[in-house]
């Protein structure tokens, strides 16, 4: 992952140089990213945050056994989180895991760590509460 964040730089900066067309950015990058980056977001990334930070929250490391994640992973990961609040890729990866370990929906972490005031226990009491709709 560290060699594509290097190429993705380079891109980019390749890109603000004015070297490299917009499409062809585009599309180099998103062959090399975890999210698919538009040109909206490829031109005002500056406005939040560093290149380095903006990098970090398109390519960041999936968590690839998700299926497996226990309760100890589970309580790690949330305090990861909680203790990295300005880490997007972090928050992210480990969001992304915990949703799909647990059926929830996408950005269901976010509001756990960002909206209410859970412990980690409580939040993993409420990932484990089964709220999908049977048909």
């Amino acid at each position: 992952m560290e060699r594509n964040k290097k190429l993705i730089k380079r891109l980019i900066e390749e890109f603000e140089k004015g070297n490299i067309s917009e499409e062809e950015v585009l599309l180099k990058v998103n062959k090399l990213s975890v999210e698919k980056l538009d040109s909206y977001r490829l031109k005002n990334y500056w406005r939040s945050e560093s290149l380095d930070d903006f990098i970090d929250s398109i390519s960041y490391e999936t968590y690839q056994n998700w299926e497996s994640i226990d309760d100890d992973e589970a309580l790690r990961m949330i305090a990861e989180m909680k203790n990295n609040v300005t880490n997007n890729s972090i928050l992210k990866r480990n969001s992304q895991a915990l949703e799909n370990r647990y059926r929830k929906t996408t950005g269901k972490m976010y509001d756990f760590i960002f909206h209410s005031n859970l412990t980690n226990e409580e939040i993993l009491n409420q990932l484990k509460i089964d709220d999908v709709t049977y048909l």
